[in-house]
């Protein structure tokens, strides 16, 4: 048998399995309980949070053939549920929006065929991925049968942009708006496929796999697959940096080290070690904002329960960092990074940009500021004063007592030859 990526292999089966989307499940559940079903659905979000896996488990809800209607827990094991699964059944067309974009794609797929009843199920369920990369025409052509479908057609839109979808579309639909994963969600999300498959994994190495996610359970997942093909045994930090070129707790602890004792020598050093291995700029730079927030949090907080998978051996070591700074200058150096960042795409002398942000980085507070005005209080500006104009008068000014006459038709006085 082929080999199925484990984004595919390990899809929610029901509305219980989808994690971190339950204000959207309880929506559909109470919908298919209810008999309160919509005719058709805008599911937004962004990447990787399970859109398209919702509008497969509402159609299997709506079609499963074990019960004698609809129901919000569907088998999994009938022919339709199935058929649904594997992308065979008859009556639940996806459509790609990316590729089929004009008004005949539409036409053709959608419109012609949807006056027509379901040919095995009881239900027939439009899923158009993508719905924002329709044509205009082919949002007029849509419009119609998207207002009043059939009795037996169900449209399910998903995208990651809604503001493209004119609002034509949107206010024919009930709209869901589907949350970037938390960092607890994908980790639990991550367990889950770990011990299905029988893999070794320190909790610190999936929490690393889960933020070098963005908060997409897809993106996780092929992270997650990507490190098990870096090594066979078993999964700690170290590996997983080593696979996604990532940079460990320890190299921000070192460099940070040599930020606050301002050794500007040793901060050149530990930056040209970082870029010549390999890593990443963007990722550097991430990565010591990361650590840096963490140790504002730390220095703020009262206990490790602010940051969540954070061990407290681990929240201890963040704050005897954070107390060598002050609260005002980890703020500063968080915004001099942050502006280095923004200006990456902008040139090619990575290793300089990094440098150079350092290197600010690593002054005292009172440098810092003065070379950051905008992260200073500056004073109000003196509002700028005119000096009086003096007051009109027409006899000071003969041209414009002509004028003035002019205006007013008012007889110039001629003067004696």
């Amino acid at each position: 048998m082929a080999y199925v990526a484990l984004y595919r292999k390990y899809r929610s089966q029901n509305f219980a399995e989808l994690i971190g989307q339950d204000h959207v499940t309880t929506v559909l559940r109470n919908a298919i309980r209810s008999g309160r079903l919509g005719h058709a659905y805008l599911f937004c979000g962004p990447r990787g949070c399970g859109k398209t896996t919702t509008a497969r488990l509402l159609a299997r809800a709506l079609n499963c053939m074990a019960a004698t209607g609809p129901t919000p827990d569907p088998c999994g094991e009938c022919p339709s549920c199935t058929r649904i699964r594997e992308g065979t059944a008859i009556d639940v067309i996806e459509m790609d929006a990316a590729s089929e974009t004009g008004i005949d794609d539409v036409r053709e797929k959608i419109i012609e065929n949807a006056r027509y009843a379901p040919a095995e199920s009881r239900m027939k369920i439009y899923i158009i991925d993508e719905v924002h990369d329709l044509s205009l025409k082919a949002f007029d052509s849509l419009l119609k049968t998207i207002e009043e479908p059939p009795s037996h057609v169900i449209f399910v839109l998903a995208t990651t942009e809604a503001h493209k979808v004119p609002i034509t579309i949107r206010s024919r639909c009930q709209r869901l708006d589907f949350r970037r994963g938390t960092l607890p969600d994908l980790v639990r999300n991550l367990e889950r496929v770990v011990t299905a498959e029988q893999i070794e994994c320190t909790p610190e190495a999936l929490a690393a796999i889960a933020l070098a996610g963005e908060g997409s359970f897809r993106d996780s997942l092929s992270i997650l697959e990507q490190v098990l093909a870096f090594s066979d045994a078993g999964l700690d930090l170290e590996v997983v940096h080593r696979a996604i070129g990532s940079v460990g707790p320890e190299t921000m602890y070192e460099l940070l080290d040599a930020v606050a004792s301002d050794d500007l020598h040793a901060v050149f050093v530990k930056a040209g070690e970082l870029v010549e291995t390999g890593k990443d700029v963007r990722q550097i730079l991430s990565a010591l904002q990361g650590t840096l927030r963490d140790m504002l949090v730390a220095r703020i907080a009262a206990g490790p329960e602010a940051l969540p998978n954070c061990s407290p051996e681990r929240f201890a070591l963040l704050r005897e960092q954070a107390s060598r700074f002050r609260t005002d200058q980890l703020l500063a150096m968080l915004d001099v990074l942050g502006g280095a960042e923004r200006e990456l795409r902008f040139t090619n002398q990575h290793r300089l940009l990094l440098e150079r942000a350092l290197s600010r980085a690593s002054r005292p507070l009172r440098l810092l500021l003065a070379r950051e005005p905008s992260l200073s209080r500056q004073e109000p500006r003196p509002l700028h004063r005119h000096r009086p104009r003096p007051p009109f008068s027409l006899a000071s000014s003969p041209r414009r007592l002509g004028r003035w006459r002019l205006r007013r038709r008012l007889p110039v006085p001629c003067l004696a030859m």
